[in-house]
């Protein structure tokens, strides 16, 4: 019993002092990291503002589902600094609750980041990047620019493929197209799961 007890110490100090080792490996100068992540919220939405009649109240309760896909491929030029591409699809579809009627939208945005890794497989990862927002149901669009500040840890399940938590602040404004005096801009905090190959 008391073998038993000293092996699995030293299995489990072995196994500690190589995954520390393996934590603060570096990632090499050449290395090529590509994937992405997903994601799909649905909920609905509640507006409600004053009636034509002196107190009334109007509301409108929408269900919305929002898909967003987003690739990234980037080169590490020098060890733990990786610079790269990346690509921002989503498509959002809002149906009234009331009257059934339903809108759709897509938007794109194409850019740049970069990416730099600390000793314990924490990174800092900055993007921004341009592109466009339509509405299906007419030919309305807006011009936009996103940019985004984040920190993440790369959680390596092989030598090559990790699961990347990240928690980040993002900025869009939306112009329209026709008459930039029109804008709309954002910011938000954002929790995502992220899934790149390092080859």
């Amino acid at each position: 019993m008391q073998a038993k007890n000293v092996l699995l110490t030293v299995a489990s100090a072995v196994a500690l002092g190589f995954a520390a080792l393996t934590a603060n490996a570096q990632i090499k100068e050449g290395t090529v990291l590509a994937g992405g992540g997903l994601s799909l919220d649905f909920g609905t939405h509640k507006n409600e503002r004053p009636g034509s009649n002196q107190n009334t109240t109007v509301t409108v309760e929408t269900r919305y589902t929002n898909f967003t896909f987003n690739p990234k491929v980037g080169y590490f030029f020098t060890d733990d600094l990786a610079l790269g591409l990346n690509l921002n699809v989503n498509s959002n579809t809002n149906k009234n609750k009331d009257n059934g009627i339903r809108s759709t939208s897509s938007s794109y945005t194409f850019g740049v980041f970069g990416r730099y890794y600390f000793p314990q497989k924490l990174f800092l990862e900055g993007e921004a990047g341009f592109g466009r927002q339509s509405y299906n149901e007419d030919d309305f669009r807006n011009k936009i620019f996103a940019y985004s500040l984040g920190v993440g840890y790369a959680a390596f399940l092989n030598d090559h493929l990790a699961l990347e938590p990240m928690i980040r602040y993002q900025g869009t404004q939306y112009t329209n197209s026709r008459d930039n005096r029109y804008r709309d801009k954002y910011g938000a905090l954002r929790l995502g799961l992220g899934l790149q190959v390092y080859f």
